[in-house]
């Protein structure tokens, strides 16, 4: 009699601590896979620590760096999805294979939270419980416009004396909604601001990574040399990829002989702006976004809606949500600007 009284207690007690996932006791852990396309990126490093510190309490969270590797990428999906895991969080290496991760999802059932470098989301129709949480692009583009007009400095910077800046333009990914905006509107609100420029070239796609944008810093300067007065670039990290091929031409090395414009604030970006030799960068706070993707994960685990209790709103296509961007500005000492943020 004492033994049955023990087999159904301990079933109650079973029964009690299931959850939505299966059986999982109450003081379990949700299993949640980050996929990072590359750790190398400084500023996705530092995202993916960030994503860590604000899920370790309800969730159990392995990061995964794809080394920008798309094929290593579908690899670590298809071994995560064989363990068991609640729900991933995606950061795709190239936006065009999203439909062939979409597809290995839906199959598994598996809930996905897509981050940073955006696909087109109107592939996203038809698939469950798979959302995207981006940057304001647009945004993102006009303070780096504004930036640029804040450390403006024609006697410094024009070489040639024709009251202009000859610039090149260093881009994310070809088609990449984010990449796309930042250039594009940086320009319009640098030109809208006053500011007389003239691009070398066409845009430069380096796919956010500094050893293409290092590769790619040869033929830059062969077409156009000492033509070359200003460089803006979609992210920090590229821009380092630049100024790394700059200071083995002798340039940059003391001073900002080429401006360099970047977008982020990683920590090496802004120790090249305190030693005088990258003119400035737009600091993007990074806790903003780990915070709605951690609440978003614990909304759908817990049973709730994805956004509830987050203050935000799903865009028109009802899969994705924008944050709205916490940016500050930091410049070289004694650039023209209004206002210097330290670190």
């Amino acid at each position: 009699m004492r033994r049955g009284v023990i087999f159904w207690g301990l079933l109650l007690a079973a029964i009690l601590g299931l959850g939505v996932h299966g059986v999982c006791f109450a003081d379990e852990k949700y299993k949640i896979a980050c996929f990072v396309r590359s750790m190398d990126d400084e500023y996705l490093a530092e995202l993916a620590q960030e994503l860590r510190t604000q899920l370790q309490d309800s969730c159990e969270i392995e990061v995964y760096d794809a080394q920008n590797d798309m094929h290593l990428q579908l690899s670590q999906l298809r071994a995560s999805i064989h363990e068991k895991t609640d729900l991933v969080l995606v950061n795709i290496v190239r936006p065009v294979y999203v439909s062939e991760v979409l597809d290995m999802l839906q199959k598994f059932d598996l809930p996905a939270v897509f981050f940073k470098n955006e696909p087109n989301v109107q592939i996203f129709e038809g698939y469950k419980n798979i959302v995207m949480v981006a940057n304001n692009g647009v945004e993102e583009g006009r303070r780096q416009g504004r930036l640029l007009d804040l450390v403006w400095n024609l006697e410094k910077y024009d070489k040639n004396k024709d009251g202009k800046l000859q610039y090149v333009l260093l881009q994310g990914p070809a088609g990449n909604f984010e990449a796309i905006s930042r250039s594009l509107y940086s320009i319009n609100t640098a030109k809208e601001l006053g500011l007389p420029l003239e691009q070398l070239g066409e845009n430069f796609i380096c796919n956010w990574r500094r050893s293409l944008c290092y590769e790619t810093m040869p033929e830059i300067m062969k077409q156009y040399g000492d033509s070359v007065e200003l460089i803006i670039s979609n992210n920090d990290n590229m821009a380092l990829g630049a100024l790394r091929y700059l200071n083995e031409q002798g340039l940059n090395v003391e001073q900002d002989d080429i401006a360099i414009i970047g977008f982020d604030g990683i920590k090496e970006a802004r120790e090249k702006i305190r030693q005088g030799v990258f003119t400035a960068t737009v600091v993007q706070g990074l806790d903003e976004m780990a915070y709605l993707i951690k609440e978003m994960v614990i909304n759908h685990l817990s049973g709730k809606d994805w956004l509830y209790g987050t203050g935000y709103q799903w865009e028109v296509d009802n899969v994705s949500v924008r944050i709205n961007g916490n940016y500050t500005y930091l410049a070289k000492e004694g650039a023209y600007v209004r206002k210097i943020i330290d670190f």
